[in-house]
């Protein structure tokens, strides 16, 4: 059977989360630079970064969670999410007023992030797999 404990730690996750995120947001600043009055590419870039700071506020909750008592853990966890939420909400609400920033781009944006780390991690997992399949044939 896979063993699950070798997954990623989150700190690795996190690095890696931040790297190929960092590539996007490059390529993002690349297409601001040939057309810099557009809402939709402000916003994507805007979002990103968001993004990214929502996941490291998620890697430094998590981080101490395993220290807390399980009730102390949800409230800290709740309390986190709290936060986050109401940055991802004060971002969309400045996109709504500001026309320079498209809320379509800002919220695609926040979404770049968690998809790169879900895609990333599930695709290390798979690699794993392959590697006990190849061991699990061996033996």
């Amino acid at each position: 059977m896979l063993d699950l404990h070798k997954a990623r730690g989150l700190k690795v996750q996190l690095g890696r989360t931040i790297k190929f995120t960092g590539i996007v947001a490059l390529v993002i600043s690349l297409g601001l630079i040939l057309e810099p009055s557009s809402p939709f590419r402000w916003g994507l870039f805007i979002g990103t970064l968001v993004g990214v700071v929502n996941a490291v506020l998620i890697y430094n909750r998590m981080k101490h969670v395993d220290q807390l008592p399980v009730e102390k853990a949800i409230a800290f966890m709740r309390m986190g999410f709290f936060m986050r939420l109401l940055l991802i909400m004060a971002v969309l609400f400045l996109s709504l007023k500001t026309d320079s920033l498209s809320i379509y781009g800002v919220s695609f944006g926040i979404f770049i992030s968690p998809i790169i780390t879900m895609i990333d991690f599930n695709l290390s997992l798979l690699q794993d797999y392959k590697a006990h399949l190849i061991l699990k044939d061996k033996n």
